[in-house]
């Protein structure tokens, strides 16, 4: 249904819109002041155009008889159509037709209003709506984060967690009661079969120290791998436990008698150690001599044996001893030191002298626990070498001082007992008369002369034993000067 809206002042100044929808679009009304200019501006329009008819009007308004100049106004509303005549010949056609002008505008002001309204609102809720909708992707969006936040610092905790036991669990296995598990000992087949294998064996199983026997580079030579756990974090960021074998740089060469007074008559036992180093690149290399004391014993006894038979004139019997150094060169002991002395120098490689199978297997045992301990000695050192003083030394027999003062007298008499000569008996002399340092130091001070200063401990008492039959000495000069000058001296250089 086409609806007509027509506002008209005569028959030749209409405006005709064929619906209110093309009212709207030809007005736009943005808000309430729009419509409020158009009706000021279609008033004041028709008022200038009307002005002497307006004149006219109510001259012949005065006559009751007169009448009527022009048209009224017609008017016609309805739900469909509005029709607004201006009236031409009457003041009071003329007050009514403007009012009733008014009132019809302001009626489709309302209804403009009302419908602006609505598309308002439904303009308003649908932001309102998708603002809401907004708001709620923003609230998940910051649900989600924190989520990953929090896993993230559960992560991270635990990461952390596990590093620290990490760090505390490397720290004990390096310590001595633990760094035995990861030693492995590797030992020559060949050791295995001469008579001393059998109490290395036994002394490594004896301490529960894990071993090998296998073929090594060099025939009689023992060595050592240890068992080095690392963490790393993989690419999930958790912490992974990983183990490696680590060679160690010690080697244990057992050499027999035979062999060495072989390399020492033949001038080659420096040759020979420079080719195995040359092999065993960065590697220190040990000797464990067996049987040479009992070789030096045999010739001993052997220069007595054939002294013997020479004035007897007797056949002397073959011993055990003869058969087994019956094909060693005779070698003096003096070339052997000296061998075994350049050696040490030449290419630092030291000795020991083995006289029996257990002492053997003691060595390779001492062996696996000193090369064991060698991480944990060496980070001990290092800490130690941070620092001027050895520090080590110096916490030997500490005195704890609590916040009561318990402990300070027991402090004084371990300082006293640090000077030459001076022992506890001595320290607790002092502190019976001088209590405390303080005190020592204000007796200091009232003494006229330095001399007097010196010897102001001289004559003090000490008792040698408790009960009346024991008897005293006293400090004497010579130990009061150093504690005098102990505790005034300006110079830490000055000698005591």
């Amino acid at each position: 249904m086409n609806d007509v809206f027509e506002i008209s002042s005569d028959s030749s100044d209409t405006i005709i819109f064929s619906s209110e929808t093309d009212f709207h679009q030809e007005h736009q009304f943005d808000n309430e002041l729009d419509v409020q200019s158009l009706v000021t501006k279609y008033i004041s329009e028709n008022c200038q155009q009307s002005d002497a008819e307006i004149v006219h009007s109510e001259r012949n308004y005065t006559d009751e008889d007169t009448g009527v100049s022009s048209s009224k106004k017609q008017k016609r509303c309805s739900n469909s159509d509005v029709f607004l005549n201006e009236p031409a010949s009457s003041s009071r056609d003329e007050s009514t037709s403007e009012t009733d002008l008014l009132y019809m505008l302001s009626e489709k002001y309302k209804q403009v209003l009302e419908d602006t309204s609505t598309d308002l609102n439904g303009g308003c809720n649908s932001n309102s709506k998708k603002r809401g909708e907004l708001k709620q992707q923003e609230k998940e969006l910051q649900k989600k984060q924190k989520v990953v936040e929090r896993e993230k610092k559960k992560q991270d905790l635990e990461r952390e967690k596990s590093l620290k036991k990490a760090l505390a669990e490397a720290n004990k296995n390096s310590k001595p009661a633990e760094c035995m598990k990861f030693i492995t000992v590797h030992i020559d087949s060949e050791i295995i079969n001469e008579e001393y294998g059998n109490d290395v064996i036994k002394a490594l199983q004896e301490s529960d120290v894990k071993y090998e026997v296998q073929s090594q580079i060099f025939p009689c030579t023992i060595s050592w791998t240890r068992k080095v756990q690392s963490h790393l974090i993989n690419d999930n960021g958790k912490l992974v436990l990983s183990t490696d074998r680590q060679d160690t740089d010690e080697i244990l060469l057992v050499l027999s008698c035979k062999e060495l007074l072989e390399h020492v008559s033949n001038n080659t036992l420096i040759t020979h150690i420079q080719s195995l180093k040359s092999v065993l690149v960065n590697k220190k290399i040990t000797l464990a001599v067996s049987n040479l004391q009992s070789y030096v014993r045999y010739q001993k006894n052997q220069k007595h044996r054939d002294w013997r038979s020479q004035i007897t004139n007797e056949e002397r019997k073959a011993t055990r001893k003869e058969k087994d150094f019956k094909d060693i060169p005779k070698t003096t002991k003096r070339d052997v030191e000296i061998a075994l002395t350049e050696l040490q120098l030449l290419c630092c490689c030291s000795h020991r002298l083995i006289e029996t199978s257990a002492e053997l297997g003691l060595m390779v045992l001492q062996f696996t626990k000193a090369v064991a301990e060698l991480p944990y000695k060496l980070e001990k050192q290092e800490k130690y070498q941070r620092t001027d003083w050895f520090a080590a030394g110096d916490n030997r027999d500490c005195v704890q001082v609590d916040r009561s003062g318990n402990g300070l007298n027991r402090l004084w008499n371990q300082m006293l007992t640090s000077f030459p000569l001076a022992r506890l008996e001595t320290a607790e002399a002092i502190t019976s008369k001088y209590p405390t340092v303080t005190s020592l130091m204000a007796a200091y001070d009232n003494c006229a002369t330095t001399k007097a200063a010196e010897l102001l401990l001289q004559d003090i008492p000490i008792r040698r034993a408790a009960g009346p039959l024991s008897t005293s000495r006293k400090i004497g000069p010579e130990l009061s000067k150093k504690i005098y000058n102990f505790f005034t001296s300006t110079d830490g250089d000055s000698p005591l």
